[in-house]
């Protein structure tokens, strides 16, 4: 089975982490929002980190595919298309089937 990458697209609050759930139960989940999250489960956001977040986010899903993960899901808005090319080309290099959800 080729290897996917899923990346959602949609504003915060549009179920884009409960299609996750729903539907990707295995996968590597990366998103920004686990940078702000604390193993206790808060949650501290801290708008001045949001480029910290979006690069951890980043490595992961990087990770990830140098690694071969099976089924990565990218969980974060991406409606900038220059969010979204950033994970589609490393992906393409890696031979990663893309599915934009």
């Amino acid at each position: 089975m080729t290897p996917t990458i899923y990346i959602m697209r949609g504003q915060s609050g549009s179920g884009k982490s409960t299609w996750i759930d729903d539907n990707l139960a295995d996968a590597t989940v990366c998103s920004a929002v686990h940078y702000f999250t604390a193993a206790d489960g808060s949650y501290n956001f801290d708008p001045h980190k949001l480029s910290d977040a979006h690069n951890a986010c980043w490595r992961k899903a990087f990770r990830a595919m140098d690694g071969r993960v099976e089924c990565i899901a990218i969980d974060n808005t991406n409606v900038d298309p220059q969010h979204v090319s950033r994970y589609i080309n490393m992906a393409r290099i890696r031979g990663y089937r893309i599915v934009v959800v």
